[in-house]
């Protein structure tokens, strides 16, 4: 049996929930749906299946503050600092040499650390079937949400041969991984049963993902070796900036999984939304019978298929549709539905202009 551990990607700027998400607290340290903040709510509902010994938080930097304050009970060596971002095969990977540190024999899942899920005992169980494959099975792990409709911002997971039946659950054969598709090939993939979402969550043996990467991306286990053996010492900081200035900024999609031959899948029917733009909010608030969706102290007349979102103050809209509207603090932010996934050209604009005041 291995020891197992859960790692929580914990990184992103959250540039798409602007101007909720600014300076040091981008998405996942909000609280946008209760008291919780999405990162809180994802290590609250592991904490049946881990300890909070065996969590670790891959993060930004700057965000060092921010976790500390949110997740207080957190040991201070399970908070890993990347000195850049360079996206999630080389987190993934200084997590893994991390982990390989601390156990010699170990295995652990890795998730975003912004999705909601209605479900966690779902979770929990698809998580312990991941681990009980682990044993079994050398291979790189997946989790596939069934599709619910042909979203064109997810990626694709091809379902092949069933090899397994673990906790109820089935374990597959991936024929192959597909990036966001158009709507087209999309709503073809939803109809064949055979396509699933590609959740972001994984789970392998640590071993057996640092030898995947050696094979697959050979300079990024290089400069792996090289942290791993400064992990402990006065060189770590030093070590550490030099080799992640080097690395990809390449995902572990694209750098590893979309090329490895050696990967099973665990489809899962629980609740889940990877709440990536405004847009999104529609999946977990309920609308009026206009279509509606508030959260704050809003008032709506005459207006269909809005979405207003506020923490201070009150948003009124009247004889308006289609629109998202966000109040933070003193600024506003205002686009069309289906649109909001330019905030990120909002964000640049405002790089540019150096209104470091709004960002």
């Amino acid at each position: 049996m291995k020891d197992k551990f859960a790692v929580i990607m914990a990184g992103g700027r959250g540039t798409r929930f602007w101007p909720l998400s600014a300076g040091n607290t981008p998405k996942q340290f909000l609280r946008l749906l209760g008291k919780e903040s999405l990162i809180q709510a994802t290590v609250n509902r592991l904490k049946p299946l881990f300890t909070i010994e065996q969590v670790i938080i891959v993060t930004a930097k700057d965000q060092y503050d921010v976790v500390k304050e949110q997740l207080k009970e957190l040991p201070e060596e399970n908070i890993l600092l990347e000195p850049e971002g360079k996206n999630t095969a080389a987190c993934i990977g200084l997590a893994a040499v991390h982990i390989r540190k601390k156990s010699s024999n170990s295995a652990f899942v890795v998730m975003p650390s912004d999705h909601i899920i209605k479900t966690p005992a779902k979770l929990r169980k698809t998580l312990k079937a991941v681990f009980r494959s682990l044993d079994e099975f050398d291979s790189l792990h997946t989790i596939g949400f069934k599709p619910l409709y042909p979203e064109t911002g997810y990626g694709y997971i091809k379902m092949g041969r069933k090899v397994k039946k673990i906790e109820g659950l089935s374990v597959c054969e991936v024929e192959k991984f597909t990036e966001k598709p158009s709507l087209k090939v999309a709503k073809r993939y939803v109809e064949s049963g055979n396509y699933f979402w590609n959740s972001g969550i994984f789970g392998w043996s640590t071993d057996v993902l640092l030898d995947e990467m050696k094979r697959y991306t050979p300079n990024l286990y290089k400069a792996l070796q090289r942290i791993e053996k400064a992990i402990g010492t006065s060189k770590y900081q030093s070590v550490l900036k030099k080799e992640y200035k080097k690395l990809e900024n390449i995902s572990i999609d694209y750098a590893l999984l979309e090329k490895s031959k050696n990967i099973l899948m665990i489809p899962s029917s629980m609740n889940w939304t990877d709440i990536g733009s405004w847009d999104a909010l529609e999946n977990v608030f309920p609308k009026d019978r206009n279509g509606n969706i508030s959260s704050g102290d809003n008032y709506i007349l005459d207006s269909q298929n809005n979405i207003a979102f506020s923490r201070e103050g009150s948003i009124v809209l009247q004889g308006v549709k289609d629109l998202i509207v966000v109040k933070s603090g003193e600024k506003v932010f205002v686009c069309r539905r289906n649109n909001s996934q330019q905030v990120r050209k909002v964000v640049e604009f405002l790089e540019k202009k150096e209104r470091k005041d709004l960002l």
